[in-house]
């Protein structure tokens, strides 16, 4: 996180001055490099990476799971519309695996495949090969964003907007207001069309602070 984060880290997690805070970037910024895997091509399958729609509620938002259902059935028939091909996909969550099993009822679609990966790796695999995704989950965000994927979200947790900003994609990211699914299926097709050129400068300066940092603390050990 920036600036903002650290002074969020004193301010309410009460870490004392004596204590030395960085604004760095993500650790999953490093995934290419970390499990070796990378973007060969753009793939023809936009990914929908499920999430709860109760989970809006927890964080203190309106939207209700029933909405969440009509979102994601908006941004499917939108797809279908067009003749893109997607594929749902959850993170391992249960809350998301039981929301899936709901959504496929309302797509009257009972033998719908979720993909649901069992390592790291696996799912970062099936991210990068990928045209497109919808994210739900912030990692799914930045694994998609560090493997230059191009990736929509939603504003649901304060987190997902500490990464819009610092990523400068908050183009791409929908607040509560802005939850429509026939305007986000749009979206990713134009995603899916003209891809997203995702300020390559920006994430290196972040990688480099993350690298800095690190390195500054081995040193001190």
């Amino acid at each position: 996180d920036d600036a903002r984060g650290v002074r969020r880290l004193r301010r309410v997690y009460g870490v004392g001055r004596r204590v030395r805070c960085e604004a760095v970037g993500d650790m999953a910024y490093w995934v290419p490099e970390c499990y070796g895997v990378c973007r060969a091509d753009k793939g023809d399958v936009i990914g929908i990476n499920v999430l709860a729609g109760s989970n809006f509620k927890r964080y203190g938002h309106q939207f209700t799971e029933e909405q969440m259902l009509d979102l994601y059935c908006d941004v499917l028939r939108v797809l279908d519309e067009k003749g893109l091909p997607w594929k749902l996909f959850i993170n391992g969550i249960a809350s998301d695996r039981k929301f899936a099993e709901k959504l496929k009822k309302r797509l009257h679609a009972p033998a719908l495949q979720v993909e649901d990966p069992s390592t790291a790796k696996e799912m970062l695999e099936m991210v990068a090969s990928f045209r497109a995704i919808l994210g739900g989950r912030l990692h799914t965000c930045i694994s998609a964003y560090a493997l230059d994927v191009p990736v929509l979200g939603f504003y649901w947790d304060e987190k997902m907007n500490r990464f819009a900003h610092l990523a400068k994609i908050e183009d791409l990211f929908y607040s509560e207001a802005q939850m429509d699914g026939t305007a986000i299926g749009e979206k990713l097709a134009d995603l899916y069309r003209d891809g997203y050129a995702y300020d390559r400068k920006n994430r290196a300066y972040w990688k480099g602070r993350t690298m800095a940092c690190l390195g500054e603390f081995l040193d001190g050990i």
